[in-house]
């Protein structure tokens, strides 16, 4: 007897009725059809809107970064708003290319930009970049996803940002900026030796909001941070800043436990609020209200590139600094390389034992 299933059918024949289901699926002809159909080369708003979730969650899965899934949901939020300023239910080719025109222009509107009487200035070419980045992942993603066939940005050019060069602070910079901390109102002994850290191992400054007290081992001179993708790596500082630290810890010892934040907020010592990036920002704009600084960008960034400079002269190899600074592709540390090759150059042409001695 031949096997049957439930309506009677055999297994053979249910086998020769899927082969010639799939044969159809996949035949020339239904292939040439597959791909005379129109591409969709535009999403409703509704749809982006709808997907924003998902797309977040596989960003997040990929890389993990709250800082960066935040800024990936503000970019798809400001280009809904914008579908809807304008009134466009679809977003397409010539959408996407209106919405960074806006972008350039919509701080002169009424009311700002993105309807924010604070935004009322023209974006940084930076800004503009991170957007197309943003939007160019998503699109790309929604093809993944079978929503669109067609990635608006793709015959787009990128925005380009003018390369600046960032000045590193000297060595009278870094000693006014430390009176400066050291004279604060808030809490001179935190301010102190989070400028310390910042020029003492180069660390981002997310990754100093996030450290816990646990993470700090003053023995040792090191700190373990989680950088990008929230990779784990460890910074070494030296002694001078291994003292304040301790000074530090040992000033707040009886108000903290191990897992909390090591740097807290000018209002988190009740609290236990963690520094922000933000609250980093304006304790170096207070600084340098005093230090007067004026040659310079004074930020933690700043730091950080004083810090490659600084090794780079004492010595340390280009794969040593990636390591430290947390950076997977070596190509971003060429340009600290190039930087410190072109001091040396300056150096030796103002230092030369020819030049400044008369010989005969």
């Amino acid at each position: 007897m031949k096997n049957k299933d439930f309506n009677g059918i055999t297994a053979q024949a249910a086998l020769s009725h899927a082969a010639r289901l799939l044969y159809r699926a996949n035949s020339p002809a239904r292939r040439q059809t597959k791909a005379a159909r129109i591409e969709r080369d535009s999403v409703s708003a509704d749809d982006i809107r709808s997907y924003k979730p998902m797309w977040l969650v596989h960003c997040d899965n990929e890389r993990p970064g709250t800082t960066t899934n935040a800024l990936r949901s503000i970019v798809i939020d400001n280009l809904v708003w914008y579908l809807d300023h304008v009134g466009k239910a679809e977003c397409g080719r010539n959408e996407i290319v209106g919405f960074f025109h806006y972008m350039n222009h919509g701080h002169a509107e009424p009311g700002g930009r993105w309807g924010n009487p604070s935004l009322t200035k023209a974006p940084a070419r930076a800004t503009l970049k991170t957007y197309d980045s943003h939007l160019r992942v998503f699109f790309k993603w929604l093809i993944a996803e079978e929503v669109v066939d067609v990635n608006p940005l793709d015959r787009l050019p990128m925005p380009k940002v003018p390369k600046k060069k960032v000045q590193p602070l000297s060595s009278e910079d870094r000693n006014a900026l430390l009176r400066a901390a050291s004279h604060s109102t808030y809490y001179p002994k935190r301010d102190v030796a989070i400028l310390q850290l910042f020029l003492d191992t180069g660390v981002r400054v997310s990754e100093l909001c996030n450290l816990k007290r646990a993470e700090i081992d003053i023995a040792k001179h090191r700190a373990t941070v989680t950088g990008k993708g929230m990779k784990e790596r460890r910074v070494y500082f030296g002694a001078k800043t291994a003292r304040v630290l301790q000074t530090y810890l040992l000033d707040t010892k009886d108000d903290c436990a191990p897992t909390d934040p090591l740097f807290l907020s000018d209002r988190g010592r009740k609290s236990g609020q963690a520094l922000t990036r933000s609250g980093v920002q304006q304790m170096f704009t207070r600084w340098n209200h005093e230090a007067r600084l004026t040659q310079v960008r004074v930020s933690p960034h700043t730091c950080r590139h004083t810090y490659a400079i600084e090794a780079l002269r004492a010595g340390m190899t280009v794969l040593q600094l990636q390591e430290a600074l947390g950076h997977e592709k070596i190509e971003m540390v060429q340009k600290y390389v190039k930087l410190a090759e072109a001091d040396l150059e300056r150096a030796a042409k103002q230092y030369s034992p020819m030049d400044r001695h008369n010989y005969k």
